[in-house]
């Protein structure tokens, strides 16, 4: 269960995190790295502590077993004990009930040589049993005692082992409400971010659009393009305007067209998704432009314009 409940937190925060990084300041982006190695760790506690869970729950029911074997060996040895101790008193009520001889009152009631000796046997063959009976009862009791401290020591450690599983189960409850109190603060700082990022983006529309073709028009598409890269909106329409001044026929004397300024040739290249449409295609330059700045390619293509477009963004 544990298991399986980390396995489940690993795959959230990534996730949580994953949609912020396109858009988030270094700052953030630290915050992220910090707040990761944070999980990482109280990852590595909690499968330290699932660890010693399934390790303790082995070790008890070794315990266990070992336990339920002494307990029948010490069921036997007392039945054992219990039946040489009946043996041996029905040996000692028989032999007061018969008066039997003991060695002197043997050699003084026989008769004759034959007597002594059948009389001798008998004594001998009583005296062995019952040292045979004495022998039993001392080795019976000596199993007592050692099966019982054996089940003893046996249940003291199963008591301990209970005790280090349920040391592990709170540690285990205490990292997994850390991690879940780390990414509930990832997924408030995730939420703020995006509200920000929406507020930022209602407020990056220029307050001054040049009173030129197609300026404010255009912001909307600038917008939605910049929005599916993480770039700054208000970037690029002050690249387009400082480029075409907003006008999508633009032309500097036909070497270079359209709102951003592409050259025929750059246009109709392979990176360029929207090729096949018109170069003086105003929905088209923004989209293509949007790409060209997510690849990288700001400062080469638009050597003079690109730093200050983006100089405070």
């Amino acid at each position: 269960m544990f298991a399986c409940l980390t396995l489940a937190l690993l795959t959230f925060v990534p996730v949580v995190l994953a949609p912020s990084q396109a858009q988030a300041s270094p700052s953030l982006g630290s915050q992220a790295q910090r707040l990761s190695r944070q999980v990482a760790g109280l990852d590595a506690k909690i499968g330290v502590a699932v660890t010693s869970y399934a390790q303790a729950t082995a070790r008890l029911a070794t315990i266990d077993q070992q336990v339920r074997t002494n307990g029948r060996l010490l069921n036997v040895t007392r039945h054992n004990l219990d039946v040489a101790g009946s043996a041996l008193s029905s040996s000692v009520v028989a032999a007061y009930k018969q008066q039997n001889a003991n060695v002197l009152d043997v050699l003084l009631a026989s008769s004759t040589f034959s007597d002594m000796v059948s009389g001798m046997e008998m004594v001998r063959r009583v005296n062995v049993q019952n040292a045979a009976i004495v022998g039993d009862l001392v080795a019976y009791r000596h199993q007592l005692v050692q099966r019982s401290t054996a089940l003893f020591r046996a249940q003291a450690e199963a008591q301990r082992v209970v005790a280090e599983r349920a040391a592990s189960v709170q540690a285990i409850r205490v990292a997994l409400a850390d991690r879940r109190r780390m990414v509930a603060q990832a997924r408030a700082s995730v939420v703020a971010l995006a509200q920000q990022r929406r507020m930022r983006t209602a407020s990056d529309a220029p307050s001054v659009v040049p009173a030129r073709v197609g300026g404010r028009q255009w912001w909307p598409l600038i917008t939605a393009a910049a929005g599916k890269y993480g770039l700054s909106a208000a970037g690029m329409f002050r690249l387009m305007m400082i480029e075409s001044g907003g006008s999508a026929t633009a032309s500097n004397g036909g070497a270079f067209l359209g709102l951003y300024q592409y050259a025929p040739g750059t246009w109709a290249g392979s990176w360029n998704p929207w090729r096949h449409q018109s170069i003086f295609a105003g929905a088209a330059q923004i989209r293509a432009t949007a790409l060209a700045l997510h690849l990288g390619r700001g400062p080469a293509w638009w050597t003079t314009s690109y730093a200050w477009a983006f100089s405070n963004y």
